[in-house]
């Protein structure tokens, strides 16, 4: 069935319509091959997939005159059935490996490769044939990286999978990964990572990270955070009126890679000292922007990770992110600010050395968020505080029923909730 996930002759000229009807056929045929695994075994269905693919590559000619389709073609099979192939296959996957540093840099080859790679990561880590060609794939991801969108797209996604499932292999490795991190970052080399997709590669890095001793931890994740800080201070450096002229898309872009960055380190402690010296620049774009929504949630989404992933160890930070949010909550109704006071609760609610200041939190909040929600058309107009602020409450009766219940502004949210209870939403 392989000629039927072959791209036709002049692709990029098809119609849009035929583009989205061969995708269509593509996705069937794979199913089909799925189904057909399930049933023969994937090594099996493997081993005659694989003799497909060899027969394409022996034509394989450095010039214009070969034809990459029937390669890519089998390639996607063999990537449709990986979920059936076994981790530890030892006849044909490491063939595979081997031939795949042999094909050409076609764009839409080099795409599939990279998925291929991606695919079979828990492969490369399971299998005793993984570890030698693992420098070798990465060598063509890095490739994919900078040939196409299409190819860095699926290359940053593959080097993601590796780097979850291949983590402890890579601890030793970390310079090498740096430098793609780098250039990914950065948009050097001619790399084609978008900002999106650059995503993936922090969470990769993150997820290695997570593997090393605390001491490295800690000094791994300061070179990770380095290149995403920097231009957020070049840009605070520049002064109030510059940082509230800025794009949302200028800081934001910045903001959530340190998000994925305190999501995917799990090092509790290195993360809270990371966010402890990152303060100051977190304290001026809430100063500067709490005006912009998008701004704001990708900073409170940042600090509600860094809050999971830390727990008690974010202490020294925590009180001053509450004081922040707390005075501008009051000024311009966030409603993120509520969504992150709810994360706080959960881990600090029951700490009896934090009472003081998630009281005045509650305070602070609910007694705001009620005097805006007096009426049916207030719910309606203000979905997203509505929807945050009881969840924040929920969080609060479950976490610290002593100080909610007991305090003054209670009764009166028992009032809001009652206006807005029958509303369906």
């Amino acid at each position: 069935v392989s000629f039927r996930v072959q791209y036709p002759h002049n692709s990029e000229n098809i119609s849009r319509e035929d583009r989205r009807e061969f995708k269509q056929t593509r996705y069937a045929v794979g199913d089909v091959l799925i189904d057909a695994a399930s049933v023969l075994g994937g090594e099996v269905a493997l081993k005659i997939l694989y003799m497909k693919l060899v027969e394409a590559a022996q034509s394989c000619r450095n010039d214009e005159t070969w034809d990459w389709r029937p390669s890519e073609a089998s390639l996607y099979c063999i990537r449709a059935i990986s979920s059936y192939v076994s981790v530890v296959e030892a006849e044909v996957m490491p063939q595979v490996m081997m031939l795949l540093p042999k094909l050409p840099l076609q764009p839409q080859l080099l795409q599939t490769v990279c998925l291929t790679i991606g695919a079979y990561s828990k492969w490369l880590d399971a299998s005793p044939n993984g570890l030698p060609v693992l420098p070798s794939v990465i060598e063509i991801l890095m490739s994919g990286m900078s040939a196409s969108e299409d190819s860095a797209a699926a290359a940053a996604l593959a080097f993601r999978h590796i780097c979850d499932d291949c983590r402890q292999k890579l601890c030793g490795s970390l310079d090498g990964l740096f430098h793609i991190y780098h250039r990914a970052v950065s948009g050097e080399g001619g790399n084609k990572v978008s900002a999106e997709e650059s995503l993936y590669l922090v969470e990769a890095l993150s997820m290695v990270i997570t593997e090393l001793p605390p001491e490295n931890a800690k000094k791994a994740l300061e070179a990770l955070c380095l290149p995403v800080v920097a231009p957020l201070q070049e840009l605070i450096n520049q002064g109030p009126t510059q940082l509230q002229k800025a794009l949302a898309r200028e800081l934001t872009i910045h903001v959530d890679r340190l998000g994925n960055i305190f999501r995917y380190v799990n090092h509790p402690e290195a993360v809270a000292d990371a966010v402890h010296r990152l303060w100051p620049i977190f304290k001026a774009m809430f100063d500067h922007r709490a005006w912009d929504m998008r701004t704001m949630e990708a900073l409170c989404r940042a600090c509600k990770y860094a809050v999971k992933t830390s727990g008690k160890f974010m202490g020294i930070t925590i009180g001053a992110m509450l004081e922040e949010i707390q005075g501008l909550y009051q000024q311009h109704h966030q409603p993120c600010f509520l969504y992150l006071s709810s994360e706080v609760i959960k881990i600090f609610g029951s700490d009896p050395s934090c009472a003081n200041y998630l009281r005045s939190l509650i305070e602070a909040l609910f007694s705001h968020t009620t005097h805006l929600l007096t009426k049916i058309e207030d719910f309606t107009a203000r979905p997203d505080i509505a929807d945050d602020c009881f969840l924040l409450a929920s969080r609060c009766i479950r976490y610290c029923p002593h100080l909610f219940v007991a305090s003054a502004v209670f009764p009166s949210l028992v009032d809001c909730a009652m206006i807005g209870i029958t509303i369906q939403h």
